[in-house]
């Protein structure tokens, strides 16, 4: 492992993480401070200790669900119907499907039905730590669907709560590029707040997180200047000691972030 080292700000929104606890308002002020996002540490790289990065072929990391809805559905009570898995096979679920059909349906749901069209085995986009990869899937043509819903067909070597950021890997495997956010400019009499992130390398995974830097207090009275909700990303940079190579590159808590090249 490697030191923290700071950078400018990650902000690392992820999907069933924990939520940030936002810092008390500095007294007299009246306005909400920046939230204490988590830190980096050891225990970032925890789950990921025995990642098996010599491996060939690199472990599966999935990066969402193993069912995929390409485009939508027709109206609500198809959509409604799907969520309920209140669906008929009507025939059309071959033998070696019926295991993926299982991920769609729920038995005694109730009626009425959407019905199975067709259902053919192929390729299908899926979300990983390496970016969208075709992987083999089952494509099932529903009524009440528009396009397919794809199940895929392999089971994923890790799968669980993800980072919705994503990362740009440099050619040689050295340079991190990930859009993060940026603090908005203190109304007056506000502290000026920047963030740095910090990075931290293990054999097996990179972790990256924010950390709070609080200024100097900007000049003047706050009179009626107010924040915004908007989140506002801009590009930022990290060097690494090593080529990221077959690691996993995950956020504070230690959830894996995608990564394409």
């Amino acid at each position: 492992m490697r030191r923290l080292a700071p950078l400018l700000l990650l902000l690392t929104l992820t999907a069933c993480a924990a939520t940030p606890v936002p810092a008390e308002s500095t007294i007299g002020q009246g306005y909400p401070a920046e939230p204490e996002w988590p830190q980096v540490g050891p225990q970032s790289l925890a789950k990921w200790e025995s990642f098996p990065v010599q491996a060939n072929p690199r472990p599966l990391v999935l990066l969402g669900q193993t069912v995929n809805i390409e485009q939508g559905f027709a109206d609500g009570d198809g959509k409604l119907a799907f969520s309920e898995g209140r669906i008929d096979p009507d025939g059309k679920v071959p033998p070696d499907a019926t295991e993926a059909f299982a991920k769609l349906v729920k038995p005694g749901a109730g009626e009425p039905r959407i019905k199975v069209i067709s259902v053919v085995k192929g390729t299908a986009k899926f979300p990983t730590d390496r970016g969208p990869r075709d992987l083999p899937a089952w494509i099932f043509e529903l009524t009440k669907t528009v396009g397919p819903v794809t199940v895929l067909d392999v089971k994923p070597n890790y799968q669980g709560s993800f980072a919705t950021t994503t990362a740009t890997l440099s050619p040689d495997g050295m340079t991190l590029t990930i859009p993060m956010g940026k603090p908005q400019e203190p109304c007056p009499g506000e502290p000026r707040v920047t963030h740095e992130a910090q990075w931290l390398e293990s054999p097996t995974a990179v972790a990256v997180g924010l950390k709070k830097i609080t200024g100097e207090v900007a000049p003047g009275q706050r009179g009626n200047c107010a924040h915004d909700m908007a989140l506002r990303l801009t590009d930022y940079t990290i060097r690494l000691d090593k080529p990221l190579g077959n690691r996993v590159l995950i956020d504070a808590n230690g959830n894996a972030i995608s990564v394409s090249s």
